[in-house]
């Protein structure tokens, strides 16, 4: 029976989902104004966002806030880590080009104004630089992953110093930023976690037929860009790392009592 009322969840959150993409897709060709500039874009994201994760029921908490504009430093689990910080707040990603090719998903990000790299050029990194410097004097955020890639989660990987180019180069304000999903009693949802040999369409109607997850993120004081790239780099993932230590430890009983 559990397997079954299992089932009909993922099926019903995948027409709701898919409806979901419809009507973004609706918005953004059909009303120009939602696509006039990176701020409108990245507004009619956060708006769908928000409603996509009400579709697979994963509720955010956040602590902190972004004061300032600049570049958030975060660790990456999952997709999902995409509509939960939109949800928050709108801002514009830099994604590795492999997500380009993702079906549905790649297009909305492309229309979202996701910046998108090949990780493993520096050349590449760079000449984002200029566009990155864009978005934040437009009076945006921007969201780096600076692990490279997603994790399962049990530790934040390394971060690459290279990613923080712009930031340094521009002197621009960094915010440590720290993602977890946990069930209601504080048990792990590692089953978001988007890592390794993970397939897009497998791992998402895993993540539709759920019970009901949260989304818990923290935002640091911002830092000022270091010259040394990879003492900053050091610095940041230790910021992230204990910030998504305190997050693992937090029960969501106790934030919602």
């Amino acid at each position: 029976m559990n397997r079954l009322w299992s089932f009909l969840r993922g099926v019903g959150r995948l027409i709701a989902l898919l409806a979901c993409f419809a009507g973004l897709a609706l918005d953004y060709l059909f009303f120009p104004s939602n696509r006039l500039s990176i701020a409108t874009r990245s507004r009619l994201l956060s708006r769908w966002s928000r409603r996509m994760l009400r579709v697979i029921n994963v509720k955010v908490i956040a602590e902190g806030c972004v004061v300032e504009k600049g570049i958030l430093a975060a660790n990456h689990l999952s997709y999902i880590d995409i509509l939960v910080l939109l949800s928050v707040m709108p801002q514009v990603f830099v994604a590795k080009k492999e997500v380009l090719s993702w079906p549905v998903l790649g297009l909305f990000a492309r229309w979202g104004g996701t910046l998108f790299i090949d990780r493993n050029r520096r050349s590449d990194v760079a000449a984002q630089g200029e566009a990155i410097d864009r978005v934040v004097a437009e009076g945006e955020s921007v969201t780096i992953f600076l692990e490279g890639t997603s994790s399962n989660g049990e530790k934040v990987l390394p971060f690459r110093p290279s990613l923080l180019e712009p930031a340094v180069r521009g002197d621009l304000p960094v915010i440590p930023t720290a993602l977890h999903y946990s069930y209601l009693d504080g048990q792990t949802v590692s089953d978001i976690c988007y890592y390794g040999e993970s397939t897009l369409v497998p791992h998402l109607w895993g993540v539709l037929k759920l019970d009901c997850a949260y989304s818990l993120v923290s935002f640091g004081q911002p830092v000022r860009g270091r010259e040394d790239r990879k003492l900053f780099a050091k610095e940041l993932h230790g910021l992230v790392s204990e910030m998504k230590r305190k997050l693992e430890m937090t029960e969501v009983n106790s934030i919602k009592a």
